[in-house]
């Protein structure tokens, strides 16, 4: 049969990739890989071509950091996640308190 322990496990299974792919999002919207964007950006057209460096200060002029890039969807998946993790500790509780 379903018992709580069993139900426990299930909502916590389920939550887990919400909470991976919000917190990711969430990571990536704080500026975390920013300077590494920026190193990259910098570094990307040195290596593949000889650009003169009037065409480097008009690409450093239209950058998009990755933060500012990112938008909200990582927000819904911290809610749905957040929620079923609650749910999954309920149902742990309530299985050691019954």
């Amino acid at each position: 049969g379903i018992t709580l322990f069993y139900l426990s496990n299930s909502y916590f299974y389920l939550s887990a990739p919400f909470l991976i792919l919000g917190l990711f999002g969430l990571i990536l919207k704080d500026g975390t890989f920013d300077l590494f964007q920026y190193s990259w950006r910098k570094w990307k057209p040195s290596v593949f071509s000889q650009n003169n460096s009037k065409n480097d200060d008009d690409s450093e002029r239209n950058v998009q950091t990755l933060s500012q890039s990112m938008g909200n969807w990582y927000i819904g998946f911290l809610k749905i996640g957040g929620s079923l993790l609650a749910i999954s500790l309920i149902f742990l509780i309530a299985y050691y308190i019954i």
